[in-house]
């Protein structure tokens, strides 16, 4: 069964006049470029932050639209507005807010020079201009005498690619010297890894590992060492006759005390030895001591 107003005819109106459409507004997402404090709550809005932003054109540069873009805060509801500037290629924020200055935007860090109230101090700027001038003035002498020395070097280019030739095939040799050297050590130690340059502290282990080899003595482990174990060796050298099995028969020729610093050439006018099969004590008693 068709419905009731199915197949019916619905004239135009007569006056010939449509229907009001209601006028929208262009929102689109848009993304913060940079970072902006809100004027009203202080607030830093971060770089990358999206915003449901009314778009509009408020003119154009040659043949390039200049677009406006409102939002508002998300803690006050304040309302920042920022323009598209096709001349310099950047954003620009018109109203409620401030960009947030740092090295990124402008390519070099700001300092302002102020006093201790904040206010501008011209002595302190100046004196920044004066140092800025001397350090560009003393740059522009080092690249003076840069460019001085390039030029006498290479006056005649021929000469100094000769040089430079020279001195690469030198040292090319030498380099296949040492690489020839250093792979006939590796085969007859068969070793397989690179080995480094010899430095002096393996030129003095390896003579000390002759030296070892040849005469059985003890070799210092630290090659630093070298010094104190030579005196010490030489300190000792009397005292090598004492190592007997009677030992304290037998005494170095040559004592030196340290707590007197006297010499005593032969120990044996001092200290009395027994003889063999000998009952005498070691002690000499005196008259008084067998009085007691």
């Amino acid at each position: 069964m068709q419905g009731f107003n199915m197949g019916r005819y619905h004239p135009p109106d007569e006056d010939g006049k449509r229907r009001k459409r209601i006028k929208t507004k262009n929102v689109v997402r848009f993304e913060m470029p940079f970072a902006v404090w809100c004027y009203q709550c202080q607030n830093l809005i971060s770089q990358g932050t999206r915003f449901n932003a009314e778009k509009k054109q408020i003119g154009s540069y040659y043949s390039s639209k200049i677009w406006s873009f409102t939002f508002h805060c998300h803690t006050c509801s304040n309302a920042i507005e920022i323009h598209t500037d096709p001349k310099n290629t950047e954003y620009v924020v018109c109203n409620g807010g401030k960009r947030r200055i740092d090295a990124a935007s402008t390519g070099t860090i700001s300092s302002v020079a102020t006093d201790g109230n904040g206010n501008h101090d011209p002595l302190e700027a100046l004196e920044k201009s004066v140092a800025t001038q001397k350090k560009k003035e003393d740059q522009n002498t080092e690249l003076e005498l840069i460019y001085e020395k390039n030029e006498r070097q290479w006056a005649d280019p021929m000469t100094v690619s000769q040089k430079l030739r020279k001195r690469f095939r030198e040292k090319k040799k030498m380099i296949k010297e040492q690489e020839q050297l250093e792979n006939e050590l590796k085969d007859q130690a068969g070793l397989g890894f690179s080995l480094l340059p010899p430095t002096v502290s393996d030129e003095i282990i390896a003579h000390h590992l002759v030296r070892h080899e040849r005469t059985g003595s003890h070799m210092p482990t630290n090659p630093d060492n070298k010094k104190i174990f030579m005196k010490k060796k030489e300190r000792f050298a009397n005292f090598d006759d004492t190592a007997s099995p009677t030992g304290f028969l037998r005494f170095p020729k040559v004592l030196d005390t340290k707590s007197t610093g006297d010499k005593v050439t032969n120990l044996k006018e001092h200290v009395k030895i027994p003889e063999k099969n000998s009952t005498a004590s070691l002690v000499e008693y005196g008259e008084s001591d067998e009085s007691t």
